[in-house]
Formats: structure tokens, C-alpha cells, sequence
């Protein structure tokens, strides 16, 4: 059922009693602080005056509620007599000139927000309220109880003060105001992820269980009548303001465990990377794994080594560290090629680069792949200068079987160990500069896809006579010249 204005029975009956309420709730807010005031002034008379006035108001008040809703005309029959209101004396002392010079405020003064002559770490506490009066009583106790309060004059300043200060502890939120109500703003509050976390305390003289429960339905933290019950509003606000503090500790908590993760993360790929520039991927992920031990047998690999020829002589006549910044940038180039080619590179010895294919993962074309890698490391020595210098290099290959494995406990290496290692080492020493140098077996291996010239037998230490090759270049690389040169 609504009036004609659209406004439900209901909504005019708790509007009515609002708007009746609002001024009583004032006097007893103002006179409760008057009142202590007068008792720590020792002013007996005026203490006792301001008492027969708040017993008079929550009287009246006791009557509001109870007329305004027909449901509760029972209960006028609790309320106490009227009789009982009256003081014991006739002629109460009117308080004098003095007494309010010393108790009551100025006018003007009353007008204005109230400093915070609070501790500057003490809570606080946003007073939501379309009355200025309602803010100004309750802003005013909060301040006698050692709070900060910060008054908003209606929803949408609520709104405004909040999102432009983050350190409000608590809200207290007038249910009923007109430009935008409490329930509205509470809903806002708990929606916003910037917001939600501060606790809410409804106030209304709407003290029904349904507003009540649909404020806790909107996300309200607790619930307080008016006129403010300073034993409640004290445990309301203790009680919010612990929840809050836990909130911000677990928020905090949330934060440093975040960052932590980020940290670790970052820092587990720092590991990562440094894991990997030491040990190849298969077997850095077995370390992973817990694999104290790790070898391995592989029958089919390619095994480089590439020397820097001169190397004593230009070490000589060259600075420690112009050594190894040329070493470095020659290196660089090498790994780029290593890395383009995909193998996999073991490690450097001095002046000399180590690398092999089939190790640790097996593949078919481990001697054409690597005779590729020499030629371009040929041609990159050839077509750049490093530091400005021209360098040569020996590189000599051999193909056959291998062990592979992780040794060290401190510092890992990944290494190559059988004869064929041996032999590679061997035709890299005995080979000539600017040379692609190869043994049978990986001729055998790469004949049908590389120009190879032979170079007779050599006598090498350990093994004695040994055929070798020179990989001049691709066949294909090569039938594209000859047909250029001819056209």
C-alpha cells in the first residue's frame, strides 16, 4: 500500500518517525557532552538541570516510537509517568552567565568541523550524515573517546572523502539521507576493491530487524540505534577497528608473501638461466629431478674443437684484459652460431671452443649440422674483425661414441669423455689454419652433402697414421658458384 506521492506505508511511517526523532537525538547527544562537561566543572546545578532534560527527551523519544508505529500502542502502557520527570525542587537554579561562558560553546564555533586534537596515530573514524547537528554531536564524542573523526555531509561526499583518503578506519553511515542513502553507499563501499576492506557501522533511528538485517545483507559490519549508546558505540568500534587491523595485517601479510613469490620467481629464473649456461636442458631438469649421478653412453655424436691460432703470441703482446674481452666477443659469436644450429656447446678451454651434436639428445644429422657450424665459424673469423684484429682458427672433427655426464658437487660441468673426443682434440692440433679438418668417420658421414678434399694420412699421437679430409664447402653451395661462373 502507497500514498500518492508512491511512497509505501512503510516508508512513510519510518520517514515520519526519522524526521521526528533526528532533533531529540540531537539534544541528547549535545546534552550527554554538556552534561559531562558540567560534572568536570563541578557546575551540581546545571548537571542536574541537563539531566531532567535528557530524561525528558528520551521520554519523548520512548513515545515516538511507540505512536508513530501502530504496531507498539501496547507498549505505552512501559512507559514510565510522566510524574517521574519532575525534579524534587520547584525552582530549579537557572544556570548562570558564568556557567555557560565555561560549559556551552560558542555559536560560531558550533558551526565549523572540529580540530582533531587527537593523538596523531589514533583511528579514523568517517561520520556519514545528511544532519550537520547528527555529525557534529557524534564528531564530538569520537573525539572525547580519542578518536579522529572526518564528517561527510551526506552519501556522495561519504563517497568522495573515502576514494581521496586511504587511511579511514572505520565508517559510521547514516541509514536515511536524501541525496544518496545509506544502503546505497554501503553497497558501494563493499563493491569497490579499494574499499571494501573498511568496516561499516550503520546508524539510523530506524532500528527495526529488517534494517538491520538487510544492512548486514549488504556487507555492514555492525549496526548501532540513535541516540548513540556509548557503551555500544564504544564496543562496536573497538570490535570494527580489530577486524580492521586483522584485515590490514592479513592484507600485509598477502602483500609480502606476494612480493616474496615475485622475488623468488625471479630468482628461480636468475637459477635457471645460470643452470642452464652451465648444463644442458635434459640433464639440468635430471639435476631437477634429485639425480645425484648422472652419465650417459651415446653412440652416434659430433664432437668440434676450434683453436685460436697465434694465440701465445698475441697473448704476449696484448694486455690481460684486452685477452679476454677478445676472447669473449669471439666466443659470443661462436654460441649465437651454437645456439642457431642447435648444439650443443661443452665448454672452453683457454683460447679453445669445445662443441658436440647428439649429446645429450640423439639425432640423425649430428656430422652434417656440425660441418655446417665449422664452415660458418670459418666464415664469421674470416668476414669480421674482433677488437679490431684478424684471427684465424684450426678446427678439426671426428664422429663416434661417447660418454656424457654432470661431475663436480659445487660446480657442475657437463663433459665429453671417450676416444672420440680424444681424436676431434687431435685433428683440431693437427690441422691447418683457417682448415675445416675431419676424420673417416665423419667423412663417411657427411661426403654426399660436403665438398671434402683429401689430405693423405697423418701420424697423430696415441693413434698413428690416420686419413684425413678438408671440408671445402656444401655440394649445392658449390654447384651455384660453378653455374654462375659459367653463365
Amino acid at each position: 500500500m502507497s500514498d500518492d506521492s508512491g511512497m509505501s506505508s512503510y516508508d512513510a511511517v519510518a520517514t515520519l518517525r526519522h524526521d521526528l526523532r533526528t532533533p531529540l537525538n540531537q539534544i541528547i547527544g549535545y546534552g550527554e557532552l554538556l552534561q559531562e562537561d558540567a560534572a568536570d566543572a563541578g557546575q551540581t546545578n546545571l548537571q542536574r538541570d541537563l539531566g531532567r532534560i535528557l530524561k525528558a527527551s528520551h521520554h519523548l523519544l520512548g513515545m515516538i516510537n511507540v505512536v508513530v508505529d501502530p504496531a507498539q500502542i501496547q507498549l505505552l502502557k512501559e512507559l514510565p509517568d510522566l510524574k517521574n520527570v519532575r525534579t524534587e525542587e520547584e525552582n530549579p537554579t537557572v544556570p548562570s552567565k558564568l556557567d555557560l561562558d565555561l560549559i556551552l560553546p560558542k555559536i560560531e564555533e558550533e558551526e565549523k568541523a572540529l580540530p582533531a586534537n587527537v593523538p596523531h596515530d589514533a583511528a579514523r573514524i568517517l561520520v556519514v550524515d545528511d544532519e550537520i547537528q547528527n555529525c557534529d554531536v557524534l564528531a564530538r564524542r569520537l573525539i572525547q573517546e580519542g578518536y579522529q573523526p572526518i564528517q561527510a555531509y551526506g552519501g556522495k561526499d561519504a563517497l568522495v572523502k573515502l576514494r581521496s583518503d586511504a587511511e579511514i578506519d572505520v565508517v559510521l553511515l547514516d541509514v536515511l539521507m536524501p541525496d544518496l542513502g545509506g544502503f546505497e553507499v554501503l553497497v558501494e563501499i563493499k563493491q569497490d576493491e579499494k574499499l571494501r576492506h573498511i568496516p561499516v557501522i550503520m546508524i539510523s533511528a530506524l532500528d527495526q530487524l529488517e534494517s538491520v538485517v538487510r544492512c548486514i545483507q549488504n556487507g555492514a559490519d555492525d549496526y548501532l540505534g540513535k541516540p548513540y549508546n556509548l557503551t555500544f558505540l564504544r564496543a562496536r568500534l573497538g570490535a570494527s577497528l580489530d577486524r580492521k587491523r586483522l584485515r590490514d595485517q592479513e592484507q600485509r601479510i598477502y602483500l609480502a608473501l606476494k612480493e616474496t613469490q615475485a622475488q623468488l620467481v625471479i630468482e628461480q629464473e636468475k637459477s635457471e638461466s645460470l643452470l642452464l649456461n652451465m648444463l644442458p636442458q635434459a640433464i639440468a631438469n635430471l639435476l631437477r629431478e634429485g639425480s645425484h649421478t648422472i652419465a650417459e653412453h651415446h653412440r652416434e655424436t659430433t664432437i668440434l674443437f676450434a683453436d685460436l691460432a697465434n694465440f701465445t703470441t698475441l697473448s704476449d703482446s696484448t694486455s690481460p684484459m684486452e685477452v679476454v674481452e677478445l676472447l669473449n666477443e669471439v666466443f659470443m659469436a661462436f654460441d649465437q652460431l651454437a645456439e642457431e644450429h642447435g648444439v650443443e656447446k661443452i665448454k672452453t678451454i683457454g683460447d679453445c671452443y669445445m662443441v658436440a651434436a647428439g649429446v645429450p639428445l640423439a639425432r640423425p644429422d649430428h656430422a652434417t649440422t656440425l660441418v655446417q657450424m665449422a664452415l660458418d665459424m670459418q666464415q664469421c673469423v674470416r668476414e669480421r674483425k674482433f677488437r679490431g684484429r684478424n684471427l684465424d682458427f684450426r678446427i678439426g672433427l671426428n664422429s663416434g661414441p661417447v660418454v656424457a655426464g654432470v661431475i663436480g658437487r659445487k660446480k657442475f660441468i657437463y663433459d665429453l669423455w671417450g676416444d672420440a673426443v680424444n681424436t676431434a682434440s687431435r685433428m683440431e692440433s693437427h690441422g691447418a689454419i683457417g682448415a675445416v679438418q675431419i676424420t673417416r668417420s665423419t667423412y663417411e658421414l657427411v661426403c654426399d652433402d660436403f665438398i671434402c678434399e683429401s689430405k693423405g694420412v697423418l701420424t697423430i699421437k696415441g693413434k698413428g697414421e690416420m686419413e684425413v679430409w678438408h671440408v671445402l664447402g656444401r655440394k649445392d653451395d658449390h654447384t651455384v658458384k660453378k653455374e654462375k661462373k659459367t653463365s
